[in-house]
């Protein structure tokens, strides 16, 4: 959905009002109250628009009491699951083409893996000491931005006029870019040296199926292996694609040692 003069989709909660996630799956901004009301009732493939007035106390002197017109690309429409209303022909049907799980128990495994990978990976990058050269991390910035504006704002223009409308300055918004990126950075080199050091295989092959994977579960996000690269490396395709060969040589590592600990 497309709600926020941007071209970036993101998923609304419309029962929850204003819960938004971005489109890779991590949490976003809330909207004000109300500002999911005229999407109640919206189906697939609809565009909508909705009028919503700014309270007086927001925090833009420029949008505070306004009143706004939201318009919403309608991409798709979700029904929360939970793990008790999971079939095996559901998983079937929902994942495995793209994690090649077939039944509810397998898919819980799945998950436990990915959930031992993921704590591993948290306290080997937090507990990391990276120094980035200022001058590496000035040039990825300008990657970042380029990118940021492009895909994410819909373009200078349209980047400046949300700039104006919010009170923000563009030395701000990079400001706030290059702390991402400092941590994206930081996971790269984690990852790359833990390829170094313990000598894992890269599998181009396996990454490709990987890839191809994320195209197939969100081809409107991901049309092609470029865009997810892209969207990866902040901007950097070459780096976004080492940083996901990288990162799948570590978890397959990770994972060996963790299935022989259950044996």
């Amino acid at each position: 959905i497309s709600a926020d003069g941007t071209s970036n989709p993101q998923m609304i909660d419309v029962s929850n009002n204003c819960s938004v996630n971005t489109s890779d799956g991590s949490a976003g901004s809330s909207f004000i109250d109300g500002f999911t009301d005229g999407l109640i009732g919206a189906k697939k493939g609809e565009k909508v628009k909705h009028d919503v007035t700014f309270p007086e106390n927001y925090g833009s002197e420029n949008l505070a009491g306004k009143k706004t017109t939201f318009e919403f690309d309608i991409h798709a429409i979700y029904t929360e699951r939970t793990p008790e209303s999971l079939t095996d022909e559901f998983v079937a049907e929902h994942f495995k083409k793209s994690y090649d799980v077939s039944t509810v128990d397998e898919l819980m495994a799945f998950i436990k893996e990915d959930l031992s990978y993921v704590y591993v990976m948290n306290f080997l990058i937090q507990n990391a000491v990276v120094d980035i050269p200022e001058s590496y991390l000035n040039a990825r910035l300008d990657d970042y931005m380029e990118y940021y504006i492009e895909d994410y704002m819909g373009g200078k223009e349209n980047f400046e006029s949300v700039l104006s409308a919010y009170g923000y300055t563009e030395s701000y918004i990079r400001v706030q870019l290059a702390e991402e990126l400092e941590a994206k950075i930081t996971e790269e080199i984690v990852f790359a040296e833990l390829v170094k050091q313990d000598n894992l295989k890269v599998d181009e092959k396996a990454n490709a199926d990987y890839v191809a994977s994320i195209i197939a579960a969100n081809p409107t996000a991901f049309p092609d292996e470029e865009t997810i690269y892209e969207y990866t490396g902040l901007g950097n395709a070459e780096n976004g694609k080492n940083y996901l060969m990288n990162q799948r040589a570590v978890r397959d590592s990770i994972l060996e040692k963790y299935r022989a600990t259950l044996k």
